[in-house]
């Protein structure tokens, strides 16, 4: 995961599509925010103390969600991520299972944002070269012999244009303010014919109607991307749409959607608006009661869709 250290003023315009055509749809008050935070056992004080609020904004013409202001987490935002176990020890995306299709032995590959370099299992290729800021997952990837260096795309790409055949953007985008400066920089590192492949977690899906997900809220997530909005990045910068794939909703999701779809369901029932970050005593009862119904149903099969929303793209010969 690459990790930004900056805070930016409010946003004035999309990051994706540049639309000043912004609708605020809800204002979060920063206490709250804290509180969630806290319940990880991680402080946001030091990042959120100058501001009383943010705005969550979603865009008319592309659907891309952000805040405003958009807080980014820093250094000893993710060092207290970090502390956590799992955080930077995934190896069972599905997306890595999705993407090695694109990818044979003869491929050069660049994986922004690698963490410790897990996508470098699940596939043969001639090159793999991981960038990446965390010293805890550069060290990891050390330790599995995984080609990791701690190097921002932007700087990157003025020494290696035109240079991968595959270039993939694994749960990273959503972290990102500067959408702009970041993706360009990527695509002049990709050869013409090459593919990028950016996965995201889809907020049509549950995961963007769930209510105080932390993680899914500033300072961790910053943008809130979905299908429309992916597309709509690959015609600002010209390159090919080839497929979209949406992920099967996978077992360790399956309490978490279940609880999500009941909690807006009863919230529905009694004329409740579902709100991204919600403390009052009412929804904190609807929550203890869908978690436990949850655990019940997720023994039923679904065909519902996943936590992730996978676009690949081809850039022109």
């Amino acid at each position: 995961m690459i990790h930004l250290r900056i805070m930016i003023s409010n946003i004035k315009a999309c990051p994706n599509c540049k639309s000043s055509d912004l609708n605020v749809i809800e204002t979060i008050e920063i206490g709250d925010l804290e509180w969630l935070y806290n319940r990880f056992k991680v402080s946001i004080h030091h990042q959120t103390k100058p501001i009383k609020s943010i705005d969550f904004v979603k865009c008319s013409n592309c659907s891309l969600g952000t805040f405003s202001p958009m807080i980014v987490g820093d250094d000893l935002f993710y060092k207290q991520l970090q502390s956590e176990e799992w955080y930077y020890l995934h190896e069972d995306k599905s997306e890595f299972e999705f993407a090695k299709k694109y990818i044979n032995p003869n491929s050069i590959v660049l994986d922004i944002g690698s963490g410790r370099g897990a996508f470098k299992k699940y596939i043969e290729c001639n090159h793999y070269q991981g960038l990446e800021f965390s010293s805890k997952a550069i060290e990891l990837a050390e330790k599995d012999g995984v080609n990791v260096i701690a190097e921002s795309i932007e700087t990157h790409s003025l020494t290696h244009k035109n240079f991968y055949d595959v270039a993939v953007i694994f749960q990273v985008l959503e972290h990102v303010p500067e959408v702009e400066a970041f993706i360009s920089s990527t695509i002049q590192c990709i050869k013409p014919g090459g593919h990028l492949i950016i996965a995201v977690p889809n907020n049509d899906g549950f995961i963007g109607k769930t209510t105080n997900h932390a993680l899914n809220l500033p300072p961790h997530h910053v943008i809130h991307w979905n299908e429309k909005s992916l597309l709509t990045l690959g015609k600002k910068f010209n390159i090919r749409h080839i497929e979209t794939n949406f992920e099967n909703l996978t077992p360790i999701h399956k309490i978490f959607f279940w609880q999500t779809y009941i909690k807006n369901k009863i919230n529905s029932l009694i004329f409740r608006r579902k709100k991204l970050v919600d403390q009052s005593l009412i929804f904190l009862i609807i929550n203890k009661v869908s978690y436990y119904l949850a655990r019940f149903l997720k023994h039923f099969k679904t065909n519902q869709r996943g936590h992730t929303v996978i676009v690949v793209y081809e850039k022109p010969l």
